[in-house]
């Protein structure tokens, strides 16, 4: 119920179903539920044939083709064709490939093949160019699940400039307490699990920041002092009074509560300004402006606007925070360069939610 409200609340086009360690007999419930509940596509992204399962929309005919592993670029689609084709269901054709620096992924290993490294866009580019003149209509680069680190927009944009078919790009990064939970994990052992992901997320961000001359902490809701101080309201202060950027990670401790109303959390303990909601979109429209031609974005909202139409901004428990103590939002596109810069000198961006 948690996953399939946060599809609804999403910007989401389309939703794959499917994994590298998806078991027997998990896929086919999912779909049904997603069917049931989302308006969107749901696509099958099947890691292995007993997840091409009844119901699905489409299913992603993935070949492996940055790896030497015959089972997963034709052995797999001979056992699965005649169930596929005796199903009907529609199915693209598409290259995958896998690409990352270590720490191998769960992908990696299961796939028995070494990804592509993250430094290497030209072989990138030829494995891509090489899935289309095999016939591909879709390549798929992915991170593998667990990747500490994205695809290089280098790499992306390389690949993009040099094929003409659709490309999708999965991050997998790391692990999300809703995703545990609606696998069948105990919910409150699932955000744990999350909350421990933020903190690789967390002393990764701290690590770029320092490798760019940014003087940076973290701080942790669960004290891990071999790797980060815990969360201290006034020593968090003081290292912002000294210039520093602190990075707040495992949440606020606790299951049940989102990064969001963590973020809104630690932004009323230490009187912060604003709050910046960075995300795919250039603000909060009144519709998915993906699937709306005519969706119409808000300049300004009030947080009581936000909460009776329940707009999917953040979640109700966050923008409480914010309204309560009178901290501003500012949405905005994360992947248009220098928008965060404009953001934080004040000049007008995306969409503003105050009292």
């Amino acid at each position: 119920l948690d996953l399939i409200n946060a599809i609804q609340r999403s910007q989401a086009t389309d939703v794959f179903v499917g994994g590298s360690l998806v078991g027997e007999g998990k896929t086919e419930p999912v779909v049904r539920a997603l069917k049931d509940a989302v308006p969107q596509p749901v696509v099958l992204f099947p890691g292995a044939p007993n997840q091409v399962v009844q119901g699905a929309d489409a299913l992603l005919y993935l070949s492996l083709i940055s790896g030497r592993n015959p089972d997963l670029l034709i052995g797999r689609h001979v056992e699965s064709a005649p169930r596929i084709v005796k199903m009907g269901i529609p199915t693209v054709a598409t290259g995958y490939m896998l690409l990352g620096d270590p720490p191998l992924t769960a992908a990696a290993y299961i796939s028995h093949s070494l990804p592509i490294p993250m430094h290497k866009p030209e072989l990138a580019v030829a494995t891509a160019q090489a899935g289309c003149l095999l016939g591909m209509h879709c390549i798929f680069m992915d991170a593998g699940s667990g990747a500490g680190t994205p695809i290089s927009t280098e790499v992306i944009s390389a690949v993009r400039e040099a094929v003409d078919v659709p490309i999708v790009v999965g991050g997998g990064n790391i692990f999300r307490g809703l995703k545990g939970s609606a696998a069948g994990m105990d919910r409150a052992t699932a955000d744990y699990v999350g909350m421990l992901a933020t903190v690789m997320n967390a002393i990764t961000l701290q690590d770029g920041l320092e490798r760019a001359g940014v003087e940076t902490r973290v701080q942790t809701a669960i004290e891990m002092q071999e790797v980060a101080e815990p969360y201290i309201r006034r020593k968090a202060i003081r290292h912002l009074e000294k210039g520093r950027v602190v990075v707040f990670g495992a949440g606020c401790g606790n299951p049940f509560f989102t990064t969001d109303t963590t973020a809104a959390l630690r932004a009323a303990e230490i009187s912060a300004d604003v709050v910046f909601k960075a995300t795919k979109v250039d603000g909060v429209y009144d519709k998915d402006p993906a699937k709306h031609a005519d969706a119409v974005k808000h300049e300004h909202l009030t947080f009581q606007q936000v909460l009776s139409g329940e707009l999917a901004v953040m979640d109700s428990t966050a923008i409480a925070l914010c309204k309560d103590n009178n901290i501003p939002i500012v949405v905005f596109n994360l992947f248009e360069p220098g928008n965060i810069g404009k953001a934080v000198a004040g000049e007008p961006i995306g969409s503003r939610i105050s009292n």
